[in-house]
């Protein structure tokens, strides 16, 4: 009952309000990560606070060394850290749900035959 044909079959027989929420969660996170929301395109990354100075990675070169930040700079490039791994998490959990719910209708099938 685990071919991928199945599976299809079950995603296709789930609720149509079921179908529209996971489509809806996966077209939210996919907004989140394409980048829908403003970014600097600088390539940096918050990572720590020392003794009042705040500090970032430089992504963009290849040695990845940080570089000290203002700390409203910090704190704008960790906001768009939590909103990328806020979309990341959403998506595993969306895509986690899927499978539980397609997992679960196959299972009532095998139950019936």
């Amino acid at each position: 009952m685990s071919d991928r044909a199945y599976q299809w079959h079950a995603f296709k027989a789930l609720p149509h309000r079921v179908h529209a929420l996971l489509v809806g969660l996966g077209l939210a996170g996919g907004l989140l990560l394409s980048g829908a929301f403003p970014s600097d395109g600088s390539g940096l990354q918050a990572t720590q606070v020392v003794r009042g100075r705040y500090f970032a990675v430089d992504t963009t070169d290849p040695e990845r060394r940080n570089i000290e930040v203002t700390r409203s700079r910090y704190e704008a490039l960790s906001k768009q850290g939590q909103r990328d791994m806020f979309a990341i998490y959403g998506l595993v959990a969306a895509g986690g749900g899927a499978l539980t719910l397609i997992f679960a209708k196959l299972d009532s099938w095998a139950g019936r035959s």
